[in-house]
């Protein structure tokens, strides 16, 4: 593909300058340029080939890459919801994701309750829950995350001191879900806001607000770790 790339050039060349010395209908149409020109676009053509050569053998695959890339110029600056007052919601039955999302939507002013989500999100399509806190000036942004112990994420979540949302598995994840075309296994959703936890699947006198680093279950394997971020925010889901 890359020889293509390098090659093509060439012919067009060869074919231009056929056309310009002799005309498109000329009795010597289809006559090749002279052979110093084709040396000269062949060296050129190597060059450029050697210097592809060269960046390809100079690069590597990196090891790794922050929870979150620093701001480009034009991004808004964070921290973005540094100063945001959630009040803790407990969940009914398995809704950690239409319950925690309510209590972001709340925290900004508007009351929210989980069965209001509920309709307008499907709990396995992230896209969903970002669409559904942009009416309340929120939207959701991936982490640069993989399947490791949510422990791992502590030190950065507490360094960017903002508001972000951490699933983990239940469990170890199994390679096949449960039911074909189904989840792999039970996760969980809770809040992080700059160095405390909201676990919505406890109450918050019994371990529902607790500081981040004290949480039981920072043990399990991360699913996904996402950053609220302003509505229009150049980065989301």
């Amino acid at each position: 593909m890359v020889l293509g790339v390098h090659l093509r050039p060439l012919a067009t060349l060869l074919g231009k300058d056929a056309d310009r010395r002799n005309g498109a209908g000329g009795r010597d149409a289809g006559v090749a340029m002279p052979m110093v020109r084709v040396q000269h676009v062949l060296a050129a053509q190597a060059i450029s080939w050697v210097g592809v050569l060269l960046v390809i053998q100079a690069w590597t695959p990196n090891p790794s890459a922050p929870l979150w890339w620093p701001e480009s110029a034009g991004e808004p600056h964070a921290p973005y919801f540094h100063h945001l007052t959630l009040n803790h919601i407990k969940q009914l039955g398995p809704t950690c994701v239409p319950t925690t999302l309510a209590m972001l939507a709340s925290a900004t002013g508007t009351p929210v309750s989980p069965e209001d989500m509920m309709p307008n999100i499907n709990s396995q399509a992230p896209h969903t829950w970002s669409a559904a806190l942009k009416p309340f000036g929120m939207q959701l942004a991936y982490c640069n995350v993989d399947v490791r112990r949510a422990s791992d994420h502590v030190d950065a979540l507490l360094a960017l001191d903002d508001l972000f949302l951490l699933s983990f598995y239940s469990g170890e994840p199994p390679f096949e879900p449960e039911v074909p075309g189904g989840k792999l296994c039970t996760a969980h959703i809770v809040t992080v806001h700059r160095d405390q936890l909201i676990d919505t699947a406890r109450a918050a006198s019994a371990g529902g607000v607790v500081p981040l680093h004290t949480y039981n279950r920072l043990h399990n394997p991360t699913k996904r770790v996402f950053r609220v971020v302003p509505a229009g925010h150049p980065r989301s889901v």
